[in-house]
């Protein structure tokens, strides 16, 4: 009986060390090193899932580092990302439809922001003493927008076709998101076509009000607005950063729409916001599904008005294991 106990003593002994062994052993290695991807951003609401991602872990929790760097548009993200300076870059849909017609592999690689029918995204604005009553108003004034040959300009052609204003009389000039408030005030431009979260600090500050708050139904009732992309070629030779990227925006889409009392803290944090603003900014709709009409409809409108020569297929700017319902 005594031999017995020696023996099952020892084994559980030789167990005790073996386990103890194994947990010093995976104590000693050296934590996974992250896959490194540079990312063009925007300090805008449009960019929401990469603060959220970056905030919530899931980029690590996907294997990922981000080097995140703001910049004014994808009007010049897009040559970053082609000259290979940026991996990943964030841009309105227009952009990139004209990149894809002079022949850039661009393809969009997430869901992105979505227009839907509840929610205005791109807002005219304009100072709030303004004389500006209605559409006709306009022609003869300069109208602001971010960056020329973008989703804003064709907006804003969109917008005047639908409200019988001719567009050959607006002048329209590029002016970054948040100089749009002041250029207003010193009367530099008489309109401002503005997005979040500059609409709410104008409106805070009570030197702008709202002219028009759902410009974009010109086009659309429901689409995508903008996204993150990539050169296919570095898609394919990237694969694991492109599918851990992916991954972690669709988690941050999910948690935009389950946690939304949390979003004014990341945006201020992120867009450096004051967190009284932040909670009256109209967040997007973020969806982890898109219908091939929420980009066929950007392309269409972009062959209406000039801006590719023809019209194209959804599926040839979005990365090939993207699937479109």
């Amino acid at each position: 009986m005594f031999k017995n106990k020696m023996l099952l003593s020892l084994v559980i002994l030789m167990v005790v060390a073996l386990a103890g062994g194994g947990y010093l052993y995976l104590k000693s290695q050296p934590p996974k090193q992250l896959l490194t991807v540079k990312v063009g951003t925007m300090a805008i609401v449009d960019c929401l899932q990469i603060f959220v991602a970056e905030e919530k872990g899931f980029f690590k929790e996907e294997g990922l580092s981000v080097e995140a760097t703001p910049m004014a548009g994808g009007a010049v993200i897009a040559p970053a990302v082609e000259s290979g300076e940026l991996d990943i870059g964030f841009s309105n849909l227009v952009s990139i439809i004209i990149a894809h017609e002079k022949g850039s592999d661009f393809k969009f690689l997430t869901p992105g922001a979505f227009k839907d029918e509840d929610k205005g995204n791109f807002v005219l604005v304009v100072a709030k003493n303004s004389n500006i009553a209605n559409p006709k108003d306009l022609e003869g004034k300069t109208i602001a927008i971010n960056t020329l040959q973008g989703i804003l300009e064709m907006d804003m052609k969109a917008w005047a076709e639908k409200n019988s204003v001719e567009y050959s009389k607006l002048k329209v000039v590029a002016v970054p998101f948040p100089n749009m408030e002041s250029a207003l005030e010193s009367k530099q431009v008489d309109v401002a076509l503005i997005v979040e979260p500059y609409t709410t600090i104008g409106i805070n500050n009570g030197s702008i009000r709202i002219f028009d708050a759902r410009v974009l139904d010109a086009i659309a009732s429901r689409l995508m607005i903008s996204s993150w992309f990539a050169k296919e070629s570095w898609l394919e030779s990237n694969p694991n950063e492109a599918k851990a990227f992916r991954k972690a925006i669709i988690k941050a889409n999910t948690y935009i729409q389950s946690h939304p009392q949390e979003m004014p803290e990341i945006l201020s944090k992120y867009t450096r916001l004051q967190k009284e603003i932040a909670s009256q900014t109209v967040i997007n709709a973020y969806m982890n599904d898109i219908l091939k009409k929420d980009i066929q409809v950007m392309i269409d409108a972009s062959y209406k008005y000039g801006y590719i020569k023809q019209s194209f297929d959804a599926r040839d700017i979005v990365a090939q294991d993207l699937p479109l319902k």
